[in-house]
């Protein structure tokens, strides 16, 4: 499957005319594949350099970008409000996560030339994140609850909504590196004995893989990359309770991926693989469809961090490309949004993974959840007859409003159980 598939996508290429590509200034888009839907080359702030580092349910994207002079600043992007700086243009920012609710964390540099980490949102505009004076601090991502996730001078910590700061090795009992985290809370990371995945539930266990983990989805999957077969180049692998799957078939060169979605759909980047004509590309993986190339690049674009930044429950995927005619005279490196062509399985499937995974955590009694499960088992069959699910989804999405207002479940969960539910009535529309 995983082989046909990207046989017909290589051969589809010639039908990326009919890919809508929208650009507010006239940087040249990339070769794309027939898969990508819609793809946006964010505005820039005049200069020759900007990434998109996250992607919301909400459609929130943020990164950062260079003026004129180079120096790079924090933005958020959304469709309908644009491109908007966060932080004073007197010194460098950047903005690397963003929740639901459209809070943004990042960092910038303080007056004496110092990295310090920062929460941004609507309300209370950019503060500082506490951290012992002298040290310099990084915030990467941030959740719905408002748990924040970064460092403080290389050491992974945990800034509670409160303000209280924890080091992450104290809440696992060990020394973790390079740590991500999911929507519920639950950690991955490494260290000298292995790969780890901490839960609140089942505390610290050992992974048995041979890479370093660089993405965990809500159901608990992660990806990695390491060295699975002997006398093979590094590459990465999805792992999940029943074993290890790798995404590429000749892996050499360099490829990356950390970014997974609760589709199981992996963002990444490799130089293994490509269709013909490219150097490298950007690319999609799950276990439904294999591997499927998203956008070529040119062998610089590299690094998941960059290129391939992250992707959400909606396949709404951001990064980066090198491209010409940044300005009149002269190409650099531009923002991107690339949205995948989706169906309603797509949405059913992330509203399933959410939920259970609000029971297993406890924010959602597993009556409620039973409910709710037992209407998109109905959607499933209805979707499977070929018959219209609007009634169905509808019902859904006032069970998921209910729950909310009497208590039931709280809005850091509730939140992405609407858009979804949302997206989900739009889609059959």
């Amino acid at each position: 499957m995983r082989t046909g598939l990207f046989g017909a996508v290589c051969v589809a290429l010639a039908l990326t005319l009919a890919v809508a590509v929208e650009a507010t200034a006239q940087p040249t888009p990339p070769t794309l594949s027939p898969a990508v839907e819609r793809f946006t080359i964010l505005p820039t702030l005049g200069g020759l350099d900007a990434f998109a580092t996250d992607v919301s349910e909400a459609g929130h994207v943020v990164g950062r970008a260079a003026t004129e002079d180079g120096t790079m600043h924090a933005f958020l992007w959304t469709r309908r409000g644009g491109l908007r700086e966060l932080a004073s243009r007197a010194r460098p920012s950047a903005a690397i996560g963003v929740n639901d609710r459209g809070q943004v964390v990042g960092w910038f540099e303080n007056e004496a030339g110092i990295q310090r980490a920062f929460r941004w949102s609507e309300r209370g505009n950019l503060r500082e994140l506490p951290a012992p004076a002298a040290s310099t601090s990084v915030a990467r991502s941030i959740v719905n609850d408002g748990r924040i996730l970064g460092t403080i001078d290389g050491e992974d910590v945990i800034w509670e909504p409160g303000g209280s700061v924890t080091p992450v090795s104290a809440i696992v009992g060990a020394p973790l590196f390079g740590v991500t985290m999911n929507e519920f809370g639950d950690l991955v990371g490494g260290n000298a004995a292995g790969a780890f995945l901490w839960t609140s539930r089942s505390g610290l266990t050992a992974l048995n893989i041979p890479g370093f983990p660089t993405g965990v989805n809500d159901a608990g999957d992660v990806v990695a990359i390491g060295q699975v077969e002997p006398e093979i180049t590094m590459q990465p692998f999805l792992w999940t309770p029943t074993g290890v799957q790798t995404m590429l078939r000749h892996p050499v060169g360099e490829n990356v991926a950390g970014p997974i979605n609760n589709v199981r759909q992996v963002f990444g980047w490799a130089e293994s693989d490509v269709p013909e004509g490219w150097d490298s590309m950007t690319f999609i993986w799950s276990p439904a469809t294999g591997l499927v190339p998203i956008w070529a690049t040119n062998g610089e674009d590299g690094g998941f961090s960059a290129a391939a930044s992250d992707i959400n429950d909606q396949a709404t995927m951001v990064g980066m490309i090198e491209t010409g005619n940044v300005t009149p005279f002269s190409g650099g490196r531009v923002a991107v949004v690339a949205q995948l062509r989706t169906t309603p399985a797509q949405f059913a499937t992330a509203l399933r993974v959410r939920i259970a995974a609000a029971a297993r955590h406890g924010e959602l009694a597993r009556g409620h959840a039973r409910a709710l499960l037992a209407k998109l088992d109905q959607i499933d069959r209805t979707l499977s007859a070929g018959r219209r699910i609007g009634q169905h989804a509808r019902a859904l999405q006032r069970q998921v409003v209910t729950l909310n207002r009497i208590g039931a479940l709280r809005d850091a969960y509730a939140l992405p159980l609407q858009i979804l539910a949302s997206r989900l009535i739009d889609s059959v529309r």
